[in-house]
């Protein structure tokens, strides 16, 4: 178990990275719609993110839960400031 816990946060380390070239794209295609699962809404839901700039994004998501109702989350995401922006 340990080995699997210390292979996961290795891999994790180094996928990292790769993740920063996606500062370019927020450029190019600054509308972002996202399924989630466990993720804003609780079970399952549905968002749509607008990058405002580089570093910083507003968004809303939902989630409809047969008769009892929903979940609307309003959300502001931002980029870590240790992250340069292209």
């Amino acid at each position: 178990m340990r080995f699997c816990v210390s292979l996961f946060f290795f891999v994790t380390i180094l996928l990292v990275p790769l993740g920063v070239r996606g500062i370019e794209v927020r450029e190019q295609r600054p509308n972002l719609l996202s399924g989630e699962i466990g993720g804003r809404a609780g079970i399952v839901s549905i968002n749509y993110e607008r990058f405002l700039s580089n570093r910083f994004g507003i968004g809303i998501g939902g989630m409809i839960w047969g008769n009892a109702g929903g979940v609307i989350p309003l959300y502001i995401s931002t980029v870590p400031v240790g992250v340069a922006p292209a």
